[in-house]
């Protein structure tokens, strides 16, 4: 490795990489192209709007089709989610890629203000959204409620949280944005920090693929992630393994929830 450092051997890394719906076995690939593609993203991932691009305003996130559904009639992606956290009810929640906090914020109105609410997100114009989007005056996204939480700066790979320190972390429809390649990097952390519960809603994308490439060079950050598998080496046992159509588009989500063993 020249500027990354796995959190993992070379050889549990190819093993999780290996958990794809392709099929592909990474025992194959070369270690400096995975290396090369590690570097690539990292040295990327400082210039956010160059990787992922940033919505401009918190009003810009209500718009196009994928947020026509208007609380409480919310998008059926956000709604799987909220039907998983209001069966468990956890007393602690994370949201990964929390964005201008919509889902962290329906999240905070079902559970009630004595959650324990940390959202993590990396991109600094986002994280000003949530701010706003979290203070009772705005009613730019309902329900207009103050949201007590903890905003927090940091990427799914390296999450700046301690150990078991929430007891359900979620993300939605962030991973399936993520190059695969750094997939592995992300599902440990997760598992690092979640006690007990882990959920994704995500797109499989294996019809239509959403992963954000970036600067990535490799066409294998394009293979889909195989979530019982990959999180069944890192210790983590499925619970429920949901597939769902997209409203809007002819492919799949997934809805995947698993609890540490």
């Amino acid at each position: 490795m020249s500027n990354t450092k796995l959190k993992m051997s070379m050889k549990e890394y190819k093993e999780l990489l290996s958990c794809n719906l392709q099929g592909v076995d990474f025992n194959n690939v070369g270690d400096s192209i995975l290396a090369d593609e590690l570097d690539i993203y990292m040295d990327g991932i400082n210039d956010w709007n160059k990787v992922y691009g940033e919505v401009p305003t918190l009003k810009g996130w209500t718009e196009g089709r994928y947020y026509e559904c208007e609380y409480p009639n919310i998008n059926p992606n956000h709604k799987k989610l909220m039907d998983v956290l209001e069966e468990k009810k956890p007393k602690s929640v994370c949201e990964v890629g929390a964005g201008c906090g919509m889902v962290s914020k329906y999240c905070y109105n079902l559970l009630g203000s004595d959650v324990e609410l940390t959202c993590v997100e990396g991109s600094p114009t986002h994280r000003e959204h949530m701010k706003e989007n979290f203070s009772k005056s705005s009613s730019i996204i309902l329900p207009q409620i103050e949201v007590g939480a903890n905003i927090v700066e940091g990427i799914a790979q390296d999450l700046p949280l301690e150990d078991n320190s929430v007891e359900l972390l979620y993300t939605c429809t962030v991973t399936m944005h993520i190059p695969f390649l750094m997939i592995p990097e992300a599902l440990k952390e997760f598992v690092r920090v979640s006690s007990k519960y882990i959920v994704h809603v995500e797109n499989l994308n294996d019809k239509i693929n959403t992963v954000a490439m970036g600067r990535q060079q490799s066409e294998l950050n394009r293979l889909c992630i195989d979530y019982k598998k990959m999180y069944e080496k890192l210790g983590v046992k499925t619970i429920s393994y949901e597939l769902f159509d997209d409203p809007w588009a002819p492919c799949q989500y997934v809805c995947y929830v698993g609890e540490k063993m």
